[in-house]
């Protein structure tokens, strides 16, 4: 039947000590008293708890100044094992290490308010509640959110963790919305240019500046060439045409040179 229960991890020595210590003890207590370990002899109860605590707390309880009686004591065990994990507490700066803690900038409520309810176990308040409540209000970083928790008279710990989680939800809510809108509006500033970018395009067939696809020159014959599919304005015969001629009259003022020329050379002669 032991053996559906599940087993605690090794005491692991990394990290902070005094911490891993409470969760290995908390843990095997939970185990000893799902497995009825207290109902076996005491010597049982020790070989089990060593077993468990795994090869570095098993050099560790090697260490130990027990008597024969005492290693047989589980009781006696455990005190030497809190002894050397959990050295008595400087409550002064405990508190103060508690008293200095502040939302970070990024940080959510619920991490803020976890990083409290594990600081505030080893400062040894008569009221841990009411210290973890004023530590929200001063510390939360949303100066909104602080103003709103100093307008409730009779705020309890329970009150405040409700309005700074609402008021974290609302103002995430509220930038994705904004986010939504700033896409949707560049998007539709896009669309814009864009069409405004096309009907810009001044059309070679026609000389107007039309959509795609609706040129008015399309079918029509030209007045000039007779061609179609475009109109006279912009007809492209015309500067062929005036090419031709220019080149004509290039040719004929060549000429005409090259025989004042010829009848220079003969009157000379």
């Amino acid at each position: 039947m032991e053996s559906v229960f599940r087993i605690p991890e090794p005491l692991n020595f990394d990290g902070v000590l005094a911490d891993n210590w409470r969760r290995f003890k908390q843990r095997f207590d939970l185990y000893s008293e799902a497995t009825d370990l207290p109902q076996k002899g005491n010597k049982k109860q020790v070989a089990i708890f060593l077993n468990l605590i795994g090869e570095e707390g098993l050099e560790l309880f090697n260490s130990f100044s027990l008597t024969d009686a005492e290693t047989e004591d589980l009781k006696k065990v455990v005190e030497k094992f809190e002894e050397y994990c959990s050295p008595r507490k400087n409550i002064i700066f405990e508190r103060y290490r508690f008293n200095s803690i502040i939302q970070n900038d990024g940080q959510s409520f619920d991490s803020f308010l976890t990083e409290l309810r594990k600081a505030v176990k080893t400062t040894e308040y008569g009221e841990p509640e009411q210290m973890i409540r004023d530590r929200i209000v001063i510390g939360v970083s949303n100066k909104l959110t602080q103003e709103r928790l100093l307008r409730e008279s009779d705020l309890t710990l329970e009150t405040a963790i409700k309005i700074c989680r609402a008021v974290e939800i609302s103002k995430s809510q509220s930038k994705a919305l904004q986010n939504e809108a700033s896409v949707s509006a560049v998007t539709t500033k896009d669309k814009v240019k864009r069409s405004q970018s096309e009907k810009q395009i001044m059309c070679s067939y026609c000389g107007y500046n039309h959509d795609r696809g609706k040129c008015p020159a399309f079918g029509k014959k030209c007045t000039k060439c007779k061609g179609k599919n475009h109109f006279a304005a912009v007809c492209k015969k015309k500067e062929k045409d005036t090419n031709k001629n220019r080149k004509k009259k290039s040719m004929k003022s060549q000429e005409m040179w090259t025989c004042q020329k010829v009848q220079k050379r003969v009157s000379s002669i």
